[in-house]
């Protein structure tokens, strides 16, 4: 490609117009050693740029090194497009297998834990014990747990605990019970919770809160 054209638009401008539309490698040619020139020029990434008077050898030669660059660039791409499908069909067979994992355990569940659960005769503690974990059983892919720990506020472990028995209709005396502590020590973590989830001093109820997560 001549750098100076007759009219119009010079070669460097045509050559961005080609790249813009076609992937067709280019060399310069030129008698101007003009540095802003050159600057232009090489925006363009072109595959060459030969001062005028030039030798024909030295042009053929310059057009063979272009078209092996040119070939090995086309290879290197082709390689790693069909990486990318490849890393692509990977990563939805992970994804369907993830599925099958949670549908196995959502089968397993609902097929030998919970008919199990739902036949113990218990009573008192023991009875409010075996609910929320047929509850917990029954929501076992909605990650409740993750998404609580996921929050900026960080959640303890123990702040988890409670989330959960709130959410699935505990009170605060309930829970007292079941952690062996007292109602006013579950009323702190429930402020706390309150806190760190954003709605301290907010008319919403933390159980409301929870049931969207």
């Amino acid at each position: 490609m001549d750098i100076v054209l007759q009219e119009g638009m010079d070669g460097i401008e045509t050559t961005e117009i080609i790249h813009s539309r076609f992937d067709i490698p280019v060399i310069f040619l030129t008698a101007h050693e003009d540095e802003a020139i050159f600057e232009r020029a090489k925006k363009t990434e072109p595959f060459g740029y030969i001062i005028k008077p030039f030798q024909g050898e030295r042009l053929r030669k310059a057009i063979e090194i272009t078209l092996l660059r040119y070939k090995a660039e086309q290879k290197q791409k082709e390689s790693l497009g069909q990486k990318n499908i490849a890393l692509v069909e990977v990563l939805g067979q992970v994804e369907i297998e993830k599925r099958q994992m949670e549908d196995n355990v959502i089968a397993n569940a609902e097929c030998l834990l919970l008919p199990i659960i739902q036949k113990l005769r218990l009573t008192g503690e023991s009875r409010k014990y075996a609910q929320l974990l047929q509850k917990n059983l029954e929501e076992l892919t909605s990650s409740f747990g993750t998404r609580l720990a996921d929050k900026r506020a960080r959640l303890t472990s123990r702040e988890i605990e409670i989330c959960n028995m709130i959410k699935n209709g505990l009170t605060s005396k309930e829970v007292a019970s079941l952690l062996n502590t007292s109602p006013t020590t579950i009323e702190k973590h429930r402020s706390n919770i309150r806190n760190k989830l954003g709605i301290a001093n907010k008319k919403i109820s933390l159980f409301s809160i929870l049931k969207t997560l």
